[in-house]
């Protein structure tokens, strides 16, 4: 009789075993969904976090955009109210205006009693038509504001190779006529500022470069460049040519120029 006990509470503790495997295995499994949970729930801050960094970023960008179009547009209506302001003055009448920033006031009276003698334009012996051309920053500047000293107007754009050959020459020019006011002038017909300041610092160029909208200039459409004008402290073109030229072209075309009185 007590080994039939014993078998009967054996069996009666035997059942118990299942039940913890199961509750364990529940448990478990239920840890697992937690983890799962949670790293789910760490997965989508993460990704809330990085598409909220990404939408600022994009609003910062659309910020910087719609200033950048302002500062243009400002530009572009100063530009246009400026242009606006000279619109159906005569030559003279302009070239009056910019008297005061010219140092050498009797050439330009030379220069408005030329202008009207020879005519303006861009050909050997007229006077060089004034058109408006900028600065880096968007500040305006015309041709007639160089009146008082010879000129070299050099017009080019930074992928001409043409172009590039001609700095070191014009260089050469800049230095050896430092002392009789000679000055060399870049024009860049096709491109901005921070287009051009790779070149710049690739060829060394150490003269002022100046910027216009397209082409045409004073009426004139270029037909390719670099383009060299020369004129004298009056404003009389003394050399030009479409195409590139070598140093004894420019010192010719500027001593004719620094030669007249």
């Amino acid at each position: 009789m007590i080994g039939a006990n014993s078998g009967n509470e054996n069996n009666k503790k035997l059942p118990l075993i299942p039940i913890v495997i199961g509750a364990a295995a529940i448990i478990v499994i239920v840890a697992g969904i937690l983890v799962g949970v949670h790293f789910h729930k760490v997965k989508q801050e993460k990704a809330a976090a990085e598409e909220k960094a990404r939408q600022e970023e994009l609003a910062r960008e659309e910020e910087a955009k719609k200033e950048e179009e302002e500062k243009k547009a400002a530009e572009e209506a100063a530009a246009a109210e400026s242009a606006e302001a000279k619109e159906g003055l005569s030559f003279g009448e302009i070239a009056q205006g910019a008297m005061d920033s010219v140092d050498n006031k009797k050439c330009m009276d030379q220069h408005i009693e030329l202008a009207e003698q020879l005519g303006t334009g861009h050909e050997k012996g007229q006077v060089i038509a004034d058109f408006t051309f900028y600065d880096a920053d968007g500040g305006d500047h015309h041709i007639i504001d160089f009146v008082g000293k010879p000129v070299y107007y050099n017009f080019f754009t930074s992928w001409c190779p043409y172009c590039s050959y001609e700095v070191p020459d014009m260089q050469k020019i800049s230095e050896e006529y430092a002392a009789q006011g000679v000055k060399v002038v870049m024009i860049d017909v096709a491109e901005t500022s921070a287009e051009t300041d790779p070149y710049v610092q690739e060829n060394n160029v150490d003269f002022p470069i100046y910027y216009v909208d397209d082409w045409v200039i004073a009426g004139w459409e270029m037909r390719g460049v670099p383009v060299s004008i020369v004129v004298d402290k009056y404003g009389v073109v003394q050399g030009f040519n479409e195409g590139m030229v070598d140093y004894n072209w420019m010192k010719k075309a500027v001593d004719k120029a620094v030669s007249q009185e």
